[in-house]
């Protein structure tokens, strides 16, 4: 369990760091307002991801089916 709870962490951390880059570099070439709607965008991308892992940590747990909706 140790190295999935890493991984997790690394798979954060990646995302972020690319959300990061990405949005500056948006906001050098284009401006504030479509910034703004590409960081809406990426936070909604990790909201997202922090729900998929939580079904994958259940199902690592007790033999729960995925929501339908995922």
């Amino acid at each position: 369990m140790g190295e999935y709870q890493q991984l997790k962490r690394e798979l954060y951390l990646i995302t972020l760091a690319i959300t990061i880059v990405a949005f500056v570099t948006v906001v050098l070439v284009y401006g504030w307002k479509i910034s703004f709607s590409y960081l809406l965008g990426a936070v909604a991308g990790v909201v997202y991801l922090r729900l998929l892992a939580k079904d994958v940590d259940r199902i690592g747990n007790e033999s729960v089916k995925l929501s339908p909706n995922r």
